[in-house]
């Protein structure tokens, strides 16, 4: 189970990484830049939140993968999409919708899984930080 909070983490870090790279680049709207930034915070406080998680004791953990290879598979991919090409606003903001989509319904599913009340409830804030995160960029799809 703490390898599956492991990745967890890598996948926070990684979107992370991905939303620092779409900040820096100047072809983007500065609000849609700013709000990148942003993100990019967040993710990493989410990898601290699920960092500290992994001191509560294994008992407290379920044994599940919850679909979290598949999804760091895609993070890897996309994150060498970005830092590769340069990609179209309208698509990079499509992108970042589907990251945090995916990643709610990651979280949601964890939540279902913990037995312990602490994780449920990190995870289920972790949820609420990806819906505030689709709330963000919906705006951005128009224009």
């Amino acid at each position: 189970m703490r390898e599956l909070l492991n990745r967890c983490a890598r996948i926070e870090k990684i979107i992370a990484e991905i939303y620092r790279k779409l900040a820096a680049d100047e072809s983007y709207r500065p609000e849609l830049r700013a709000a990148f930034r942003q993100m990019a915070l967040d993710e990493e406080d989410h990898a601290d939140q699920i960092g500290f998680a992994m001191a509560l004791p294994e008992e407290s953990l379920a044994p599940t993968r919850i679909g979290v290879d598949d999804f760091l598979e895609k993070v890897q991919a996309r994150f060498e999409l970005v830092r590769t090409r340069s990609i179209p606003e309208d698509e990079v903001v499509l992108l970042a919708l589907d990251l945090e989509e995916e990643f709610n319904r990651v979280h949601l599913g964890a939540m279902a899984l913990f037995r312990d009340s602490r994780l449920r409830a990190l995870f289920k804030g972790l949820a609420r930080s990806e819906e505030e995160h689709l709330a963000t960029l919906k705006p951005f799809l128009a224009g």
